[in-house]
């Protein structure tokens, strides 16, 4: 499975699995920015469980939403907000984004990546995340909108 920008999801043996404290913790400061449909997102984090991390050592994920009865009536829709900003105060969670992904609705990743290529080995603080405001402006081209559609 491909994700993102890394390249090759793994499933190691020990997967599923919770989500860890770290984990947990950035999706909640993620989700705790006010952004069109956030709060439906918000109600899916008790059932979160990770299926997959990237193999490039990154703490990129792949989750899951588990004992989700059907899709929420009306899905999240795109695009979601997906520069979360890390300011890189800690030196192993170095200044980069952080993309939340989405699937039919469904909370299905979390990436954390940087600019200069640099490989962060956990996640940021969640005191360190500030969301771009700028990443709720719609691009107004027919390419973007023929893609949006892909993803509906």
């Amino acid at each position: 499975m491909d994700f993102g920008r890394c390249q090759t999801c793994v499933m190691p043996p020990e997967f599923p699995r919770p989500l860890s404290e770290s984990e947990r913790d950035v999706l909640t400061a993620l989700l705790s920015f006010d952004f069109r449909g956030a709060a439906k997102l918000r109600k899916q984090v008790p059932n979160v469980q990770v299926i997959g991390m990237c193999g490039c050592g990154c703490p990129t994920i792949v989750m899951s939403v588990i004992d989700a009865p059907r899709a929420p009536k009306k899905r999240v829709s795109l695009p979601l907000p997906n520069d979360f900003q890390s300011l890189g105060s800690d030196p192993g969670a170095p200044p980069g984004w952080i993309m939340l992904f989405t699937r039919d609705g469904f909370l299905s990743g979390m990436e954390y990546y940087t600019a200069d290529g640099e490989i962060p080995t956990r996640w940021p603080s969640p005191t360190d995340i500030k969301m771009d405001e700028s990443s709720f402006q719609l691009p107004r081209s027919s390419k973007f909108r023929r893609r949006r559609r892909l993803f509906k």
